[in-house]
This record gives C-alpha cells, structure tokens and sequence, in this order.
C-alpha cells in the first residue's frame, strides 16, 4: 500500500492493495489512482518529525520485526563449494584475517543428482559437523535448495503424479515444482 511522507508535517497511508500511482505535488495537488476499488480509503498522519510520521504508520500497519543479527551482517556465498573443506576453510579465513562473517551459503552442485534433495556425502562428509563447526565460530549456514527435479530423481514420479511439476518451456520437460503459479499446473 502506498505511504508518502511529506516535508510538511503530514504523512497518508492509501489503502488499496491493487496497482496505485501516485503523482505527488503534481500541478499543485497529490493524485492517488488505484486500478482496483469500491471506496476510497486512506489515513492522514499529523505530526512535525519524520520519526513520529513513521511511528503512526507502524501503529496502523504493525512493528516489523528486526530480522535475525546474522542477516544483517555479511553473508558469504559463491557459486559453489566443491567440498565441506572448502566451505570451513573460507569461513576459517575470514575469521584469520578478522573479517566479519555471519552466514555461510551451500549453494547449488552439493546434492547426489539434481532433485534428490540430499547433500553429497563423498563431497561433504558430515553436514551435522559443518553446522557444529560453523555454529562454534559464530557463524550460521544457510542451504540453497533449488527446486528442479531430473526424472531419474527419487521424487520425480511422486511430484509428477500429484501434478506439482510445471513444464519447462526450453525442453518440454516437466521439472519444475509448483503448486501454484502464473503458468498453472502442469498439462
């Protein structure tokens, strides 16, 4: 929902989800023109500091909460660690060359195949005792699942006969999973 504050001491919550353009100032006025509505809704906040503007939006749409501290710091990935030993050896450097490090990515390549959906044993040998290492130096992890599934996959055929998997329009294939979407479900 749109919320403008102004430098005059007011600040307007338009509240309408669908599609709004708001053209402040223009010619003199502030226009607001939603796509989609049967009324016309909106809350005008009064006060002279931004702060106070912005505390008035919070009591009206709810406090964010502050996200974990370790989203908020760095978090290392790349495209791939190649093996547990990679991944504790960056972390290890940063914590060598005292840099910040809050959150460590296992991205794509650590599976067995494509949509098996279990972490490569050969490559990383005890995941439990990554985390614990991780967790030990302050640090999180963070694993990238990525939601293509090959046929040969030990859930292909359960997503596929529940209709969960999209067709990839590159290959014909059905591979993706979805349950909903702008596409629809698979045909």
């Amino acid at each position: 929902m749109p919320f403008m504050v102004t430098d005059k001491g007011y600040a307007i919550l338009w509240d309408n989800p669908s599609a709004t353009i708001v053209s402040p100032g223009l010619n003199g006025a502030t226009h607001f023109q939603s796509n989609v509505g049967e009324r016309v809704s909106f809350f005008v906040i009064v006060d002279p500091t931004s702060d106070a503007l912005y505390a008035g939006y919070a009591r009206l749409t709810g406090r964010t909460p502050l996200p974990p501290k370790a989203a908020l710091g760095l978090i290392q990935s790349k495209a791939r660690y190649e093996t547990q030993g990679e991944l504790l050896g960056i972390a290890d450097g940063y914590r060598k060359r005292r840099l910040p490090l809050d959150v460590m990515v296992l991205d794509w390549l650590y599976w067995t195949r494509m949509g098996q959906l279990e972490i490569d044993r050969g490559a990383f040998p005890d995941p439990a005792a990554m985390n614990a290492q991780l967790k030990a130096a302050g640090n999180r992890s963070i694993v990238s699942v990525w939601p293509r599934f090959e046929k040969e996959s030990r859930w292909f055929d359960t997503l596929a006969a529940k209709g969960w998997l999209m067709r990839d329009i590159r290959t014909a294939s059905r591979s993706m999973v979805s349950r909903s979407g702008p596409t629809g479900p698979a045909r």
